[in-house]
């Protein structure tokens, strides 16, 4: 094609509309690609960030209520942290124990042979930190768990059934927490209440446990 053919091409109006599209559209998606793409970057992730904000805030929103029941609920139960200290206390106060199974068999009408407790002896353990005990001595009826400490009572008492249901009734209702291990039961022919009822030899295993 020769000179004057493409100018007379390039001066024609279809051609040079043609042009200035190609020359706009080409413009355009550079000005896309370098300003507009990145802003539109920016708010795609601003707009994620915005969601997952609203995910943890209904999160921290649930955690916060759970919260507000829980101290609602201890609240609710704060007079009475007082009696859970006396049903499980963090020392084993054995003369409390051997005191109050002594009065309820008493009050109870049986008569106590004997009742003996193992020695508890509180020691600091060496490999323990600060000011934590361990519980050393005894006849081998200390027991623990990862909760609670446990020890035993040993009871001999004299008895008949009506006696003894009114002390274990008696026992199982006071305030520090205690626990029948065993129970072994003699009848006792050469022994009788003034109303004829027949005696019986009963040795009791209590637990007394504290944390």
């Amino acid at each position: 094609m020769d000179t004057k053919k493409i100018v007379q091409l390039l001066q024609n109006k279809k051609t040079q509309n043609y042009t200035y599209n190609t020359i706009f559209f080409v413009i355009f998606s550079v000005f896309v690609l370098f300003a507009i793409r990145p802003n539109l970057v920016t708010a795609f992730n601003l707009q994620k960030e915005l969601q997952d904000l609203k995910l943890a805030n209904r999160e921290l929103d649930a955690k916060i209520l759970k919260i507000v029941e829980l101290q609602s609920v201890a609240e609710s139960y704060r007079d009475q942290l007082p009696l859970l200290d006396e049903a499980l206390p963090d020392r084993p106060n054995v003369a409390k124990v051997i005191e109050d199974v002594r009065k309820s068999a008493s009050d109870s009408g049986m008569l106590i042979n004997s009742i003996t407790a193992e020695q508890i002896v509180l020691a600091v353990d060496p490999n323990a930190s600060g000011d934590e005990v361990l519980d050393t001595g005894g006849t081998g009826n200390i027991a623990s768990t990862d909760s609670y400490q446990h020890f035993q009572v040993d009871m001999v008492v004299g008895s008949g059934f009506e006696n003894m249901d009114t002390f274990l009734g008696s026992l199982l209702t006071q305030r520090r927490l205690k626990g029948i291990d065993s129970v072994s039961i003699l009848s006792d022919s050469a022994a009788a209440d003034a109303a004829g009822e027949e005696r019986y030899t009963v040795t009791l295993l209590i637990g007394g446990y504290y944390l």
